[in-house]
């Protein structure tokens, strides 16, 4: 019988997906090919939205267990995918940092003032698991049945530009809905991913 966990990689691709990011991802199916059953799905979409929703539909009509997102400008390795799946969260993200030369920050939210969400700064972020509010979609594993409760309780569209009247992302959107089924976001600050713009941030 085999007890390999399956892994659904999702790849969002809107305009087409770095070399750095195939290599991470290609470089991974080598490595785990006795360790995890893993998927890679490349999924365009004209906006994110609609990327990564079809990527959700893509994974709920397979078997797999977890749903690892990676954006097409992100560079995972296989430490990164070891302690996610070792974290044994719902939903758990790893750590990759902004694309900007002035502002030193990481994709993981905390709620500041009460109310409005702040980007952890990089020195900020805590070298363990810890719980957070929020986070980009980068580079997050989520289990089957979480993504499942919030398709369900978004009627089949987990990901939107807009929430009430308020404007967000659709990672955002995604992380609230998680939050209304009391289902809790965590963050590794030990597994860091590479980010490419310009330069690897």
């Amino acid at each position: 019988m085999n007890d390999m966990k399956r892994i659904f990689i999702a790849i969002p691709v809107y305009q087409y997906p770095t070399p750095e990011c195939m290599e991470s991802v290609i470089n991974l199916v080598g490595i785990f090919r006795d360790k995890y059953d893993l998927t890679v799905r490349l999924v365009s979409g004209y906006t994110a939205e609609v990327a990564r929703t079809k990527s959700v539909e893509a994974f709920l009509a397979t078997q797999c267990d977890y749903l690892l997102f990676v954006d097409s400008d992100v560079v995972i390795s296989e430490t990164v995918v070891d302690k996610l799946i070792e974290a044994d969260k719902d939903a758990v993200t790893a750590i990759y940092h902004k694309k900007s030369m002035t502002v030193q920050h990481s994709e993981v939210y905390r709620i500041a003032d009460g109310k409005r969400f702040e980007a952890y700064p990089t020195a900020e972020v805590p070298q363990t698991l810890f719980e957070i509010t929020a986070c980009g979609f980068g580079c997050i594993l989520l289990r089957r049945d979480a993504v499942r409760k919030v398709v369900e309780a978004t009627k089949g569209v987990p990901f939107r530009f807009v929430q009430g009247e308020v404007y967000i992302s659709e990672d955002i959107f995604f992380c609230n809905e998680l939050s209304k089924l009391g289902i809790k976001i965590w963050a590794d600050g030990s597994a860091v991913c590479g980010h490419v713009g310009k330069f690897l941030f």
